[in-house]
């Protein structure tokens, strides 16, 4: 994404700023600069998480689902936060 923006934002000053005769550089940058955003929506990850809050909502850990165990990720989610009830209930 960072590639995007930097040859795209050259691209633009080649052309405007320094008025630059040569339509080549400008058009590569141009050009590399939309293959890199293409590039970068198609190998963009999402990754899903449970956070786990304070009773005042303060961030206290982040749980992702990845890795071999992906699939165990509701059970586990599910297996901490009965566990978080609980100990507050004892309270």
């Amino acid at each position: 994404m960072i590639t995007c923006f930097l040859t795209g934002f050259v691209a633009v000053e080649l052309v405007f700023a320094f008025d630059i005769a040569s339509t080549i550089v400008p058009g590569v940058l141009a050009i590399y600069s939309f293959l890199a955003l293409i590039v970068t929506i198609f190998t963009w990850k999402k990754v899903e998480y449970a956070q786990f809050c304070s009773v005042d909502y303060t961030p206290l850990f982040s749980v992702a689902r990845s890795g071999p165990d992906a699939a165990r990720f509701d059970e586990f989610v599910g297996a901490i936060s009965e566990q978080i009830r609980a100990a507050t209930n004892k309270s």
